[in-house]
């Protein structure tokens, strides 16, 4: 998922940075870069793949 389709998904969830952020455990500031093309490094990038996962089932999961 590139930075633009997650804030896409969190627009279209009705989530603000802060929320959705909480939603995978994560700081507020972590969810920003995520949003930005900010580098990561590799171990990064991995915990992203994992917590953009997560964030996709809990929103479908509010969805219902």
């Amino acid at each position: 998922m590139t930075p633009e389709q997650l804030k896409q998904a969190r627009l279209d969830a009705g989530l603000s940075q802060e929320a959705a952020a909480a939603l995978v455990y994560i700081s507020t500031s972590n969810w920003r870069k995520w949003e930005s093309e900010m580098p990561i490094g590799k171990a990064e990038r991995n915990n992203r793949k994992a917590r953009i996962e997560l964030f996709e089932f809990k929103v479908q999961e509010l969805s219902k």
